[in-house]
């Protein structure tokens, strides 16, 4: 099995598969009394968890889906335990655990409708609250940095992140900065990479750790990357996402609020490669080094898609949703991006659930019949 092709390449230190050794019994597929099907775990058996407060899954393993109870001792083909979760599991954890008069839950630390909607689109990005005011700090203590040679100066973004909000909305100034910065860090490095953290992570303390600046010279080398790389896009420093993140629907770009994994938010927006519908067929060519960055901006075909918000009410459930792609794919349609301009909105559509307002509502009918 060592030398197979298949299993070396599936085997790398960066797979998140599990691979075993079929030529052992112990790994036979087992027989449970409980199982609806033969070498299926039974859900009495499988990771679940019950609470008043909130539970929670943000793509990560089942360990935190409460970080007041940790659900521990289960098959490790459930996720790992007591290791970094990302940045977007700890941001979702934040947003729900907040109480008090300047949460979105309010001092009751109960959402509505609404406190929900507005916590999601807060856009607010754990990366930039846990390092940029440190950044700044080590920015304005350097000045200059030497990138392939060439001296960049330093201290108009330094201005820039000083003011960045830490936001991914449209008009955060300074968003795309601090994305060229984070992004030249590896992924594995935001989840505990010691190059850019301080302080560990400590397995007692999963959601605030690891935090703090580690490697300021690191750090500075990064952000005057990030300054080549906006100057070599035509972009200011103090660029919004508005002036970068699109969606590229037909022959029309509708800019969105969002980010992705290595900024830590709930909202996430991401690009994908090698998608064929005529929606996303973009032709970007990449500006230097960039993770993510080209000459069309970010052109998004992932990430964020269909979202719902939903409560139950005593005149039963009240729900507003996007399609953020939109309803259609066909670029004649009407529908073909009406969504995807709410979402960038944030202007939440209805969900109809009573038969009176649907047929008020009524776009189009359609009686098909068989042969009898």
């Amino acid at each position: 099995m060592k030398t197979d092709p298949l299993t070396k390449a599936l085997h790398h230190r960066n797979s998140s598969l599990t691979l075993l050794d079929g030529s052992d019994s112990r790994f036979e597929w087992q027989s449970h009394p409980d199982s609806v099907m033969p070498g299926v775990v039974p859900f009495v058996d499988k990771p679940q968890q019950e609470r008043s407060d909130y539970i929670f899954n943000a793509n990560d393993s089942y360990w935190i889906t409460n970080a007041s109870e940790p659900l521990t001792g289960y098959s490790p083909l459930y996720g790992a335990t007591d290791t970094p979760r990302s940045l977007r599991t700890r941001m979702n954890e934040l947003l729900l655990r907040a109480t008090g008069p300047d949460s979105f839950a309010g001092t009751d630390g109960k959402f509505t409708l609404e406190e929900v909607q507005r916590a999601l689109f807060s856009n607010r990005s754990l990366a930039a609250e846990l390092l940029r005011d440190e950044l700044v700090v080590a920015c304005k203590a350097a000045g200059m940095v030497s990138i392939s040679e060439q001296k960049v100066d330093l201290m108009e973004a330094c201005d820039v992140l000083s003011a960045y909000n830490g936001r991914l909305d449209l008009d955060s100034k300074g968003a795309v900065l601090f994305r060229e910065w984070i992004t030249g860090y590896s992924y594995k490095d935001t989840k505990g990479g010691k190059s850019l953290y301080e302080i560990p992570f400590d397995v007692s303390d999963p959601m605030n750790t690891p935090r703090g600046l580690g490697d300021k010279a690191l750090a500075i080398e990064k952000l005057g990357r990030a300054v080549v790389i906006l100057k070599s896009a035509g972009l200011g420093l103090d660029a919004t996402l508005g002036d970068a993140q699109f969606a590229y629907r037909g022959d029309e770009k509708i800019a969105l609020h969002g980010g992705c994994c290595h900024e830590g938010i709930a909202n996430v927006i991401g690009i994908r490669g090698g998608l064929d519908a005529p929606a996303f067929k973009v032709d970007a060519k990449p500006i230097g080094d960039s993770a993510g960055l080209t000459d069309k901006g970010y052109p998004v075909s992932g990430g964020t898609s269909f979202l719902l918000g939903l409560t139950y009410t005593d005149k039963g459930p009240e729900a507003q949703a996007f399609l953020a792609y939109s309803q259609s794919g066909d670029p004649s349609s009407v529908y073909f991006t009406d969504q995807t301009k709410l979402f960038s909105e944030k202007k939440w559509r209805p969900v109809l659930f009573n038969i009176e307002d649907i047929n008020k509502d009524v776009k189009s009918s359609m009686l098909l019949t068989g042969p009898k």
